[in-house]
């Protein structure tokens, strides 16, 4: 839509589903540059995957579902560390990081407590 506002999306995947889409995706592309009249069906060759949207600290973020918090939280590289979690404005106590299923629309708010002097 010409004029319209959008927000930047990250998409994070572990490998997956993800990656070889993208990568099907680029191959069809070139492969119709090289032959304009091609036409190429790749409606089988596409592995459909669920992908919820969450809220993170204010930006969109994007992830294949299912997902809980803990994965999550190794998705962005913050395990190991001091971190308190809010999702949809309730705290997340650290013993439900492996229970608590992450629903598409989640906002959530990562802090990581930071030392030093």
């Amino acid at each position: 839509m010409k004029g319209a506002a959008s927000r930047p999306v990250r998409i994070a995947a572990a490998g997956g589903p993800i990656l070889e889409v993208l990568s099907q995706v680029r191959s069809a592309r070139s492969t119709l540059e090289r032959h304009p009249r091609a036409s190429i069906d790749v409606t089988e060759s596409i592995a459909y995957f669920d992908v919820i949207a969450l809220t993170i600290n204010g930006w969109q973020s994007s992830f294949p579902a299912p997902l809980n918090v803990a994965d999550l939280i190794e998705q962005l590289e913050l395990q190991g560390k001091r971190i308190a979690l809010e999702r949809n404005g309730e705290i997340v106590p650290r013993s439900l990081f492996g229970a608590m299923e992450l629903n598409d629309g989640d906002a959530l708010e990562i802090v990581v407590a930071v030392g030093g002097g």
